[in-house]
C-alpha cells in the first residue's frame, strides 16, 4: 500500500505510483493547488511502517516516488499516557529534524466544535455546566525541545536570510518550534540589538501583539 504494487519493466524492477499519491499528483496538475499530506497518529504506527514513512515525513519521497515540489507533509502524534498506547518520540535524529507545535484546543473551542456539529441541546448543557468534561489535557510531550548543532545550522541557514517583514510576522513562532523557547528568545535579543524597528516585547508576544 505505501511504496506500490511491483511490476517488471524491460527485465527492470519496478513499483507502480500508490492510487493515493497518482491522485495528488494528478490533481496538482490540474488546479495548480499544493497538496497537504497529514499523517494523523503517525506515533501509533507498526514500527515497520513508520520506517518506511520517515524519509516521507522528511524529504517528501516514498521508496521510488515523490511528492510535488509544492507539496508539505505534516504528521500528528498524541503524547504518552497511561491509557494511550503509542510509540514514544524518542528519535533525536528525527526530533531534530521537524517543527513541533503543539495543539490544545481551548474549552469555548471545543464547545463551539460540538455545536457546529449539531449536538443535542442537553449533552451541550452538560458540557457547559460541567468544566471537567472540556477541560485541556495536561499530558507532557514525552521531549523536549533541545536543538543539536545540526539543528541549529539547518533552521537558521534558511531563518536568518529572510528579510525583515517576515522575521518581524514569523520568527518567534517558526524558531519556537525548530528549536525552542530558550534559543528563540536569545535569538530574538541579539536580532534586537542591530535594528531598533523591531521591537522585541512585539516579538516575543506575538500573539497578544497580532
Amino acid at each position: 500500500d505505501l511504496i506500490g504494487i511491483p511490476y517488471q519493466k524491460d527485465g527492470v524492477q519496478c513499483w507502480s505510483t500508490p492510487k493515493w499519491l497518482h491522485d495528488a499528483n494528478e490533481k496538482y496538475k490540474a488546479t495548480g493547488i499544493p497538496n497537504l499530506f497529514f499523517l494523523d497518529e503517525m506515533n501509533r504506527g507498526h514500527q515497520i511502517v513508520l520506517k518506511a514513512m520517515l524519509p516521507f515525513l522528511l524529504d517528501g519521497t516514498l521508496h521510488l516516488h515523490s511528492i510535488g515540489p509544492k507539496d508539505c507533509v505534516v504528521a500528528a502524534c498524541n503524547p504518552p499516557t497511561d491509557d494511550y498506547e503509542v510509540n514514544e518520540m524518542t528519535d533525536k535524529a528525527l526530533l531534530d529534524r521537524l517543527g513541533h507545535v503543539v495543539f490544545k484546543p481551548t474549552r469555548k473551542e471545543f464547545l463551539e466544535y460540538c455545536a457546529s456539529k449539531g449536538l443535542d441541546r442537553s449533552t451541550m448543557a452538560v458540557l457547559k455546566g460541567n468544566a471537567k468534561y472540556t477541560a485541556i489535557p495536561t499530558n507532557a510531550l514525552g521531549f523536549e525541545i533541545n536543538p543539536s548543532r545540526r539543528a541549529i545550522f539547518n533552521a537558521m541557514s534558511v531563518i536568518g536570510k529572510k528579510d525583515k517583514t517576515w522575521l518581524k510576522n514569523r520568527a518567534s513562532h517558526i524558531i519556537e518550534c525548530y528549536l525552542g523557547a530558550e534559543f528563540r528568545d536569545l535569538w530574538i535579543s541579539e536580532y534586537v540589538k542591530g535594528d531598533d524597528e523591531i521591537d522585541l516585547e512585539v516579538l516575543a508576544n506575538i500573539e497578544k501583539n497580532k
